[in-house]
């Protein structure tokens, strides 16, 4: 038997204004949405969640567009683009493999244009950290990187890291062995108008997850 379906339009998608706080946007007939979720990636997935609430509208399913509000605005997703503090400091986990790092890069880059941008960084030996760190460097300026090293006995040594992003086209990256230390050097690195991108592992953002929660850096 046939089957009719929807498709997702993202030419009529337009984004009227982004920033760490996530997007304002209207799609089709829903007009001034703001969306909590920062990223690139964010606006294919905005567009069918609306598509499919259109085509239950149509169905006779009826979703108010106050919900719909409600629920964009209230839509978290801790460790994807989390904006954190006072100030913009981002955890990224799900920048810790090549697709992931790719999507991170996709976002961050237009940020650049606006802020100056700092890198706290670190990875585990068993991801192909230097293409991670290529593909990084390959879009985005950074003014600091800073380096460390987590996971235990799967840690890369944050020398090692750093001298990649040397390698890579990054001369002033600094390793700092010591995660707390590592944090608040990135701190001060981005001053009061910049943002800090905490990016390549799950066990860096935990820790530093857990360093926020203990007030670090307030």
């Amino acid at each position: 038997s046939d089957c009719s379906y929807r498709e997702a339009d993202l030419s009529r998608f337009l984004v009227e204004k982004e920033d760490y706080h996530g997007i304002r946007f209207s799609y089709k007939e829903y007009k001034n949405l703001r969306g909590s979720l920062a990223g690139e990636c964010q606006i294919a997935n905005l567009a069918t969640a609306l598509e499919v609430i259109r085509t239950l509208n149509a169905l006779g399913i009826s979703v108010p567009e106050t919900a719909v509000r409600k629920g964009l605005e209230e839509t978290r997703w801790p460790g994807r683009f989390t904006f954190l503090m006072e100030h913009p400091v981002f955890l990224v986990d799900g920048a810790h493999n090549e697709d992931g790092v790719e999507k991170f890069v996709e976002t961050a880059v237009h940020f650049q244009k606006d802020y100056p941008l700092t890198l706290l960084f670190s990875a585990v030996d068993d991801k192909d950290y230097t293409d991670m760190i290529r593909t990084i460097l390959g879009k985005i300026s950074f003014h600091h990187v800073i380096v460390t090293q987590v996971g235990g006995y799967r840690k890369v040594p944050a020398e090692k890291l750093a001298e990649i992003f040397r390698e890579k086209g990054c001369p002033t990256a600094e390793a700092c062995e010591d995660v707390e230390e590592a944090f608040k050097k990135a701190l001060a690195a981005k001053g009061e108008d910049g943002m800090l991108f905490c990016v390549g592992s799950l066990y860096l953002v935990g820790e530093i997850k857990t360093l926020i929660l203990q007030g670090v850096g307030k």
